[in-house]
């Protein structure tokens, strides 16, 4: 199994959709090899590959998304800036603070 680092690094040396589905293709085979079924192991693979994405520069994580058909789990194809993604978490937190006070 390929490493989401290895991964990324074929995307930005310039991989095929060909090859980017024949990647996904064999990611998918081996957790399916571990009991999960294939439609959660495309799941994974393909949230992590969007995630993983994320700390890469502009170019190639959109390169990720279109070869991968995927996105960030979070923030979708959109690139927040550190103070966007700071302010995001601060309301995930108050959202959760105030369910909590609900329970």
């Amino acid at each position: 199994m390929m490493s989401l680092q290895q991964i990324m690094q074929r995307v930005a040396d310039g991989i095929t959709k060909e090859e980017a589905d024949a990647l996904l293709a064999a990611q998918v085979k081996e957790i399916v090899a571990l009991g999960d079924s294939e439609e959660e192991a495309t799941r994974l693979v393909l949230s992590n590959i969007g995630y993983f994405a994320g700390y890469y520069p502009v170019e190639v994580a959109d390169k990720a998304y279109d070869l991968f058909n995927t996105q960030h789990p979070i923030w979708g194809r959109e690139h927040p800036t550190p103070e966007k993604i700071f302010q995001m978490g601060l309301e995930y937190g108050r959202r959760s603070l105030e369910r909590s006070k609900l329970n």
